[in-house]
């Protein structure tokens, strides 16, 4: 739990707040009653994440922009063999899943796709 402390406190503690926060302690620094700022111990990761982030806003500002069309779905499939191949894992994964029976068909019956749909 954060201890709270005024502004004119902190400034005259400021030494002995930051050997309290390099032990661990939080403090919310208030001005006439209001909270106005948290000091607490900064942890090395975040700098060290905080400085990559700069480095990497830094690096895609002086990076030219990349024109890259996205692959129409149709020119994926345009080959039958992919499709075919395509068709036969998802049926084979189907009969992977845990179903039994639904209703009067098995699961068998219901995902086999020799058999013509009566319907």
């Amino acid at each position: 739990m954060p201890k709270t402390i005024s502004a004119t406190e902190a400034n005259r503690r400021f030494s002995e707040l930051l050997r309290l926060i390099d032990e661990g302690e939080t403090f919310i620094v208030t001005t006439h009653g209001r909270p106005r700022v948290r000091m607490e111990r900064v942890r090395e990761d975040a700098s060290e994440q905080s400085a990559a982030n700069g480095q990497l806003r830094d690096r895609r500002r002086h990076q030219g922009s990349q024109d890259v069309s996205p692959v129409a779905r149709d020119r994926r499939y345009a080959d039958a063999d992919v499709l075919e191949r395509e068709y036969l894992e998802f049926l084979n994964y189907l009969r992977t899943l845990p179903l039994r029976t639904i209703g009067p068909r098995s699961r068998d019956e219901l995902y086999d796709d020799t058999q013509e749909s009566a319907e």
